[in-house]
């Protein structure tokens, strides 16, 4: 993604082209056994949320397009700093508008279904991370406190 940012600073601004890098993906390492159940052929998987994992200005392609320090101004040094933050914040926040979040998630299941497939399933079902553990036939509820038990 690419991005004009401005910034004023009394009489002191600077503009800079901002070419940024924004990564993202699903965290497996989040998944518990209880976010996994088999049945038969079928594989039925509770999936973490995408997040952003990195965003980064791509110093290569970023350019300083202005730099203007006002008259009996000290040039202040700090102002290309901030300016470059707010290109990453701005840069984070077009790529999620422009659907990484979304486009990370459907990898994700791509590549796990590729994997499930492999190993021999014929279905795999995804579920969202937010409805709760999937119900699993081999740690099934105790009936007092309706909590799952390890055997």
């Amino acid at each position: 993604k690419t991005v004009l940012t401005q910034f004023f600073a009394g009489e002191n601004h600077i503009l800079i082209m901002a070419h940024g890098i924004v990564k993202a993906g699903v965290d497996l390492s989040r998944l518990t056994p209880d976010d996994l159940r088999i049945e038969g052929d079928k594989v039925i998987i509770r999936l973490p949320p995408a997040q952003i994992t990195d965003a980064y200005l791509d110093d290569t392609q970023t350019k300083v397009v202005e730099r203007t320090t006002g008259f009996l101004r000290a040039f202040d040094k700090d102002l290309e700093q901030t300016v470059r933050q707010n290109a990453v914040d701005d840069i984070r926040r077009a790529a999620r508008m422009g659907g990484i979040l979304k486009d990370a998630e459907d990898r994700a299941r791509a590549q796990l279904s590729n994997l499930f497939f492999e190993l021999g399933f014929r279905k795999v079902e995804f579920r969202p991370f937010s409805a709760g553990p999937v119900q699993n036939p081999f740690n099934p509820p105790s009936p007092e406190t309706g909590a799952t038990t390890n055997r």
